[in-house]
């Protein structure tokens, strides 16, 4: 009896799991309600060069004049953010006084500004002789978050890490 109720219950789990994982995986394609908004936007000058779930939004990225932007929209097709890289020349002297008092000796490597209907924020990309974080700050110089992959080589979390 224990043999017969063991083989089921096996299958019964293993098909669980299985259905599990596949409501994980992100959809083939965009929503059509964000492809909808993406296309009213840009028309034609702009075509996606990539999409992504962030989130529980859509990421959809592409290139105005050979440099990456991306928009993040929630999947009613409502944007939230537009991300685009900027000469790191070009940040708020508060954000460049912020990153000089928290990063002290870091060399600024990339900037991207990333613009809402309530703010405006730049994540910068730091190197130091510990490695690269990825911070970001308010245009008045207060750091909002901290983007740094804790496994990225020479972070505290990274497994290889000496």
């Amino acid at each position: 009896m224990k043999t017969t109720l063991i083989a089921p219950m096996t299958l019964i789990l293993a098909l669980s799991a299985c259905q599990e994982e596949d409501q994980n995986l992100a959809p083939a394609a965009p929503p059509d309600a964000v492809v909808k908004a993406f296309k009213t936007a840009h028309g034609t000058e702009a075509n996606a060069t990539g999409w992504e779930m962030e989130d529980g939004n859509v990421e959809m990225e592409y290139l105005v004049n050979g440099k990456e932007v991306s928009e993040l929209y929630d999947t009613d097709g409502n944007l939230i953010s537009t991300e685009r890289g900027i000469d790191p020349s070009t940040l708020p002297q508060a954000v460049r006084d912020a990153i000089a008092t928290d990063a002290p000796g870091s060399t600024i490597t990339a900037a991207e500004s990333i613009v809402s209907e309530v703010a405006t924020h730049y994540e910068v990309e730091l190197r130091d002789a510990d490695g690269v974080r990825e911070l970001i700050y308010s245009d008045e110089g207060l750091m909002v978050g901290d983007e740094t992959d804790d496994d990225a080589p020479g972070t505290e979390d990274d497994d290889t890490a000496p």
